[in-house]
């Protein structure tokens, strides 16, 4: 589609091709048929006659010519100004068209200035939205903005600065002075030929339009705000519930022990009691620990475990006569698997601090090992200790007993195979592939 000047600078090109073609048909006309005429008819008044014919068929071939020239530029003049109705009828459609579409939108619509004056568009969105009319928004600067988009208006116009197709939050004031949260995106936009309107656009150096579409964000704030106090009130109630469960299995623990001093027994005559009261407190510290994290659905095994091998110590060593050791790498896992590690770590350190390092053996620095490692494929835990060792009576009396059928239905239930090994002292490794909800921690 050619502009208004290439349109006149053609016309003006015609109209002198016209008037050249005009001029050289004339004059090649009168010098030919002059000497023609004088030719052949050399008497006066001959010559006089056809003269006046010559005249009159020239005057006849010209009017044909410009009439010819004439309607065909009409012609064109016609094609030209239809096409220039057609685009101006469609440039009226599509505006009305954009204008309705416009308005139809729930959300507020409108162009701004660089000094942050509204252009020519509100829609009905923005006067629902800021309480504000068309015909006093249109050429003035509603109080609608926080200062910091104001001031960077001229540095989008300018272009030092970019309109980002990334939403915006930020708080706006309605016309009675109401802040209230709202989305706010701009974005450029750049009429173009018959019309139509083209994204994009870099700054108002090619007749740009700087385009604001807001949203009021109130009801996913409000909603977004009841989840967060929801989840918070959620995770004290699972905080609570965990408290609670460590304080039933205290109490259980604490009603064990009475009935057994009712009964007469002593930590001497009453071992199997020890046992189960000593197992308890393993899964009560599991609980406590989730009362204190800050993930309720999963436990640092870490800091878990050492801290129940500290309190192990205290119950069956008190005086500290094994060292403790550890090496424990992080690993987070779900409730369901803290428990069986707790309760395969409880047997194992319990069995060597009660059978590895009898007091008649003279063993220098007793020690236990307890290590946690986990590696892209396998999660370790290894008991180990410096003690007496396992002989072919202790290994099938311990093979008989409950902890270690306690050991062997534990590592089942968590997918890990169990490995012993004995001489010097007794080590015990416990192997788990790691499955795929152990794949985040």
């Amino acid at each position: 589609m050619s502009t208004e000047p290439e349109r006149r600078k053609m016309f003006i090109s015609r109209a002198v091709m016209i008037t050249a073609v005009y001029a050289a048909i004339g004059t090649v006309w009168i010098l030919v048929s002059d000497w023609v005429a004088e030719t052949i008819f050399g008497e006066p008044s001959t010559f006089a006659a056809v003269q006046t014919v010559k005249g009159l068929v020239y005057v006849a071939l010209t009017a044909l010519g410009l009439f010819v020239l004439i309607r065909r530029a009409f012609q064109s003049l016609h094609r030209i100004e239809e096409k220039r109705r057609s685009e101006t009828e469609t440039k009226h459609r599509f505006g009305v068209y954009l204008e309705t579409l416009i308005d139809a939108t729930p959300l507020a619509v409108f162009d701004l200035e660089p000094d942050g004056r509204v252009k020519s568009i509100w829609n009905h969105g923005a006067e629902r939205l800021f309480g504000v009319a068309r015909a006093e928004a249109i050429g003035s600067s509603p109080d609608i903005w926080p200062g910091e988009v104001t001031s960077i208006l001229p540095d989008l116009f300018s272009g030092r600065s970019a309109a980002t197709e990334k939403p915006s939050q930020i708080e706006m004031r309605r016309r009675d002075g109401t802040v209230f949260p709202a989305e706010v995106s701009f974005g450029w936009i750049t009429p173009g030929e018959s019309g139509r309107i083209r994204a994009g656009g870099e700054t108002g150096k090619n007749r740009s339009v700087l385009v604001a579409i807001v949203s009021d964000t109130t009801d996913q704030v409000e909603s977004t705000n009841k989840l967060r106090a929801a989840i918070a009130e959620r995770e004290v109630l699972l905080r609570e519930i965990h408290h609670r469960v460590k304080n039933n299995l205290q109490i259980v623990a604490s009603l064990i022990s009475l009935e057994r001093g009712r009964n007469g027994e002593t930590p001497e005559t009453g071992k199997g009691g020890d046992g189960t009261l000593s197992r308890i407190m393993t899964m009560a510290r599991i609980h406590e620990q989730l009362y204190h994290s800050p993930d309720l659905r999963r436990i640092d095994l870490g800091p878990y475990l050492m801290d129940l091998c500290r309190a192990i110590q205290s119950a069956h060593d008190p005086k500290r006569r094994v060292a403790l050791r550890f090496e424990l790498s992080s690993h987070a896992v779900p409730i369901d698997d803290a428990a069986p590690y707790g309760l395969i770590t409880h047997e194992l350190v319990t069995n060597a601090l009660t059978h590895a390092f009898p007091e008649r053996a003279e063993i220098k620095n007793p020690t236990i090992m307890v290590s946690l490692d986990r590696s892209a494929e396998i999660t370790t835990l290894i008991v180990s200790d410096n003690g007496i060792g396992l002989t072919e009576e202790r290994t099938a009396e311990a093979s008989r007993s409950l902890g270690f059928t306690l050991i062997d239905a534990l590592s089942r239930q968590i997918g890990a195979t169990v490995e012993t090994t004995s001489g010097p002292g007794v080590r015990v490794t416990v192997a788990r592939r790691r499955l795929e909800q152990d794949s985040h921690t």
